[in-house]
């Protein structure tokens, strides 16, 4: 007989699996994104932070930690409203100015990453 402490163990588990997929098809699909905001961000403030260089291949499958360091400097900005880590420049505007359809699904891989 199924209880309701196995239901909501169940339920839990089955939204970490949709949370999981959700974020391994964002990250591959920001892909695309990520390499915009990367050449607008050297067109207007120079280098990129160094985690953003560094991690440039890393995807959330494979390498999740380094994927983070690699999305930080839009994540951090756009977010917290902070500068982020790696970053010599100020480019809190920088991001929060981007346009939507480049900053928006960011924010929807964040949330699922909650």
């Amino acid at each position: 007989m199924i209880n309701s402490a196995d239901l909501i163990i169940c339920g839990f588990g089955g939204l970490s699996l949709v949370c999981g997929i959700a974020v391994a098809a964002l990250s591959f699909l920001n892909k695309k994104r990520f390499s915009a905001i990367c050449t607008l961000y050297k067109e207007k403030l120079g280098s990129l932070p160094a985690g953003a260089i560094i991690f440039d291949n890393a995807d959330y499958i494979e390498f999740s930690s380094g994927y983070a360091a690699k999305i930080n400097f839009i994540v951090n900005p756009l977010i917290f409203g902070k500068r982020s880590v790696d970053s010599t420049n100020d480019d809190v505007a920088f991001i929060k100015d981007l346009p939507p359809h480049l900053k928006n699904w960011f924010i929807v891989e964040y949330a699922s990453l909650l």
